[in-house]
C-alpha cells in the first residue's frame, strides 16, 4: 500500500477562460475540470492510474470533505478520514491563454487531538512493506512541526518515506530525516545552508520545472532533464512526479530510474487540462519500462 497524507485536502477547480470579455469585463469559463485535491490527494490518484494501491489520508469536515472523499473513492483510492470540524477547503485555478492565477483556501481550523487520531490510526494500519508519502499545507490550529511528528512515528513501521512540504514545516521534518524530500528549487533554497548540508534525507529531488529534476545522494548531484512537452496545466505537476516515483519504487525499482519515471509522468500531466491527471499512452510507457502490465 501507498499511504499518501494530506493534512489539509481541497477540492481542486480548475477553470479555462474565454478570451472574450462578457458586460462589464466579466470573464467566462470556456470549460471547467473539478477533483478531488491538495497535493497528497493528487499523488493518490497518480498512483491509482499507475495501477499501485493507494490509500489517502486527510481530515476532512462538511459537504465540501464528503465531496472530496467521495471523488477519491471513485478514482479506485481508499480513504482513512479523520474529522475536521469546519468545512474542506476549496482551491481554484484559472487558466487564462499562457497566464495561470492560483486561489488556495486556508482549510478548516483542526484541533491537535484529531490530527493524532488520525495518525494512531495510520499507524495501526500500516505495514512494514508500505510506503508513505506527507505531502502539502497544514491547516489552522496544527502546532508547528506536525509533519515532522508524523516522520518519526511512521519511519519505523514502514518501507519508506517521501517528503512534500515547504517552509517550517519542511524545514523542521527534513531534520526527521525522511527517506526522501522533494521541495522545488525556492524551497529548498530558502531551507538555509545549515539545514541542507546537515542531517536529513537519504535522497534529495529538487523539482525545477521545465528544466527538471536535481537529486542527491550521499552528497553528490544529478540531473535527470524534462523531455518536451507542450504545456496546458502545471498544476500538480511535482504531485504527479512524487506519484510516479512512489508507484515505480513499489514495482522494484531502483531510485535513480523512479526518480526519471517520476520526471516522465510529471511532465505529461503537464500536457493535460486536470490536475493529477494522466494521458493513457504515459501510462503505458511506464509500464514498459519496468517490464510491467498496467492493471
Amino acid at each position: 500500500m501507498i499511504w499518501c497524507v494530506g493534512l489539509n485536502p481541497a477540492w481542486d477547480v480548475v477553470m479555462g477562460l474565454d478570451p472574450a470579455r462578457g458586460p462589464e469585463g466579466v470573464r467566462v469559463a470556456a470549460w471547467t475540470e473539478a477533483t478531488p485535491g491538495g497535493k497528497a490527494n493528487n499523488v493518490a490518484r497518480v498512483v491509482r492510474q499507475l495501477g499501485q494501491p493507494a490509500t489517502a489520508v486527510g481530515l476532512y469536515g462538511g459537504a465540501v470533505g464528503e465531496l472530496v472523499q467521495q471523488g477519491l473513492r471513485e478514482a479506485g483510492v481508499h480513504v482513512l478520514a479523520g474529522v475536521a470540524e469546519g468545512a474542506t477547503r476549496i482551491c481554484l485555478t484559472e487558466l487564462d491563454g499562457p497566464r495561470r492565477r492560483e486561489v488556495r483556501g486556508r482549510g478548516p481550523e483542526v484541533h491537535p487531538s484529531q490530527a493524532d487520531a488520525l495518525l494512531q490510526r495510520v499507524l495501526a494500519a500500516a505495514q512494514s512493506n508500505d510506503l508513505v508519502a506527507l505531502s502539502g499545507s497544514v491547516p489552522p490550529g496544527l502546532a508547528p512541526g506536525v509533519l515532522a511528528q508524523w516522520v518519526a512515528a511512521l519511519k519505523p513501521h514502514v518501507r519508506f518515506m517521501a517528503l512534500d512540504a515547504a517552509g517550517d514545516e519542511l524545514a523542521a521534518a527534513w531534520q526527521a530525516a525522511p527517506d526522501l524530500a522533494v521541495p522545488n528549487l525556492a524551497e529548498y533554497r530558502a531551507l538555509g545552508r545549515s539545514i541542507r548540508v546537515g542531517a536529513g534525507p537519504r535522497w534529495v529531488a529538487v523539482t525545477r520545472g521545465r528544466a527538471g529534476l536535481s537529486w542527491r545522494e550521499r552528497g553528490r548531484w544529478h540531473r535527470i532533464p524534462a523531455p518536451p512537452a507542450t504545456p496546458a496545466n502545471a498544476t500538480g505537476a511535482g504531485d504527479a512526479l512524487l506519484g510516479g516515483v512512489l508507484a515505480a519504487l513499489a514495482l522494484g525499482a531502483p531510485m535513480a530510474d523512479a526518480l526519471a519515471l517520476g520526471v516522465g509522468i510529471g511532465t505529461a500531466s503537464v500536457a493535460t487540462r486536470g490536475v493529477g491527471v494522466l494521458p493513457v499512452e504515459a501510462v503505458q510507457q511506464f509500464h514498459t519500462a519496468l517490464g510491467t502490465a498496467p492493471s
